[in-house]
């Protein structure tokens, strides 16, 4: 149930914000960037977000694309504060966090691109030291961050653990995510970068993207481009996103929902995030003592469990709570 899974989420969330004092854990911030608009940047992001959620991750999706704010209408979500409200300090990032899909917490983005752009760079810094310092109660923050070749997205680049950087056979496109590469991602930065062809008809398509833009890579930039993902065409994508709602939720057994998917798990593993991570590092803060309604709470889950989802996350706090 829906509720069980965002209440066992609630549960694990409470226990990490009650461990003792200490520098906060930062948390790793997935980037999700285009050269250029239009290749699906907040789709992915959203949906990313979502999957992680699934997994049993607690999962925070910011809303930094400095030109569109659309992540707020995709994930149906009321107005109240927004990234620039942060930025500006009005609001605390806790503060402007707002429930989304699959339990995952959102940070709404700003429509006007001044509020980014034309920040302070101490704002910047402040608001990028608040995204990291999510750990205790979040595994995986998913950034959508809108064109790559954008001043503040850059700095996001320069932040993040990861960048997925979406291109589509567009041959303007593919010239423009090679272009983000390069303006963006500084070199230490570069092996990070893992390339998403979005919108592609097939995978020789996608290998032909990718092989003009690592070449480039290869050439220009003296470093080897990771192997890409790609995601197919598929009409439930936009009539997910018309109705609103995460294709991972409204049409799971899609060829796109499951690349998607795959992609999102590699990712987390890859950042630490996965199975071992997330509610079962929670769940052992609960075993170290004094959590008692907590505790308590977690066993009644365990009586109601009635799907895979609850059934992983309750086992994952019991055998830390046990260990």
């Amino acid at each position: 149930m829906i509720d069980q899974a965002n209440d066992l989420r609630k549960l694990v969330m409470q226990a990490a914000e009650s461990r003792p004092g200490g520098p906060p854990e930062r948390v790793p911030m997935l980037l999700v960037s285009g050269g250029k608009g239009g290749v699906g940047t907040t789709t992915v992001a959203v949906n990313l977000a979502v999957a992680a959620a699934q997994r049993g991750l607690r999962a925070v999706l910011i809303d930094a694309d400095p030109d569109r704010a659309d992540v707020q209408s995709l994930c149906r979500l009321r107005d109240r504060y927004t990234i620039s409200d942060v930025l500006c300090g009005r609001r605390t990032l806790g503060e402007a966090l707002q429930p989304g899909p699959a339990g995952v917490f959102v940070l709404p983005g700003a429509w006007a691109a001044v509020d980014l752009a034309d920040a302070s760079e101490s704002s910047q810094v402040r608001l990028l030291d608040q995204f990291a310092a999510l750990g205790p109660r979040a595994d995986l923050v998913v950034i959508d961050g809108g064109n790559g070749l954008h001043p503040f997205t850059r700095r996001l680049w320069r932040s993040s653990a990861a960048v997925v950087l979406l291109a589509t056979p567009e041959p303007s496109a593919v010239l423009d995510a090679y272009a983000a590469i390069k303006v963006a991602a500084g070199p230490a930065g570069r092996p990070g970068v893992r390339l998403l062809v979005n919108m592609c008809p097939s995978a020789e398509v996608a290998d032909d993207v990718y092989g003009r833009i690592a070449q480039s890579c290869r050439r220009f930039l003296g470093f080897e481009l990771p192997p890409c993902d790609w995601l197919p065409i598929e009409p439930c994508v936009s009539a997910a996103g018309r109705a609103a709602t995460p294709f991972v939720i409204s049409h799971p057994a899609a060829p796109a929902a499951r690349a998607l998917l795959a992609v999102a798990h590699a990712l987390e593993d890859a950042l630490g995030g996965g199975p071992a991570g997330g509610a079962a590092k929670c769940a052992a803060e609960i075993g170290r003592g004094g959590g008692t309604e907590l505790e308590n709470r977690l066993i009644q889950h365990g009586k109601n469990a009635d799907n895979e989802e609850d059934h992983r996350l309750v086992a994952r706090c019991q055998d830390l709570t046990t260990a």
